[in-house]
């Protein structure tokens, strides 16, 4: 069982929660004295962002790949330079996007 020590590790580990246990987890949050509800629905809905994000296959926007990832812009464009990632081809003048699959095996890399 894996020790959540930093906001991150909990972010984490409530995208792997099945919605109905996320949905637990804020009823239990909420009913504990001192929490605040406001900051629990901003988590939660990032949370929740963040789990869509990963189920859908579309290619995302550097900045929502940037996001994805849990980097800056500057970061991303740093992977870019070094090969780490590549943009899908687009049409012709529009922005470059990136492949879920693509993104996602560099976050898996990133974690080790």
């Amino acid at each position: 069982m894996n020790t959540i020590q930093t906001a991150a590790d909990l972010f984490a580990a409530l995208q792997q929660l099945a919605p109905e246990e996320r949905a637990r987890f804020a009823a239990l949050y909420n009913a504990s004295p001192g929490s605040s509800a406001v900051v629990l629905q901003l988590v939660m809905a990032k949370v929740d962002d963040a789990v869509d994000m990963e189920d859908e296959e579309a290619d995302l926007s550097a900045e929502d790949a940037a996001d994805y990832l849990g980097v800056s812009a500057q970061v991303l464009r740093r992977y870019i330079k070094a090969g780490q990632i590549k943009a899908a081809r687009g049409r012709p003048g529009s922005a470059p996007m990136y492949p879920m699959d693509a993104l996602r095996d560099l976050k898996s890399s990133l974690k080790r």
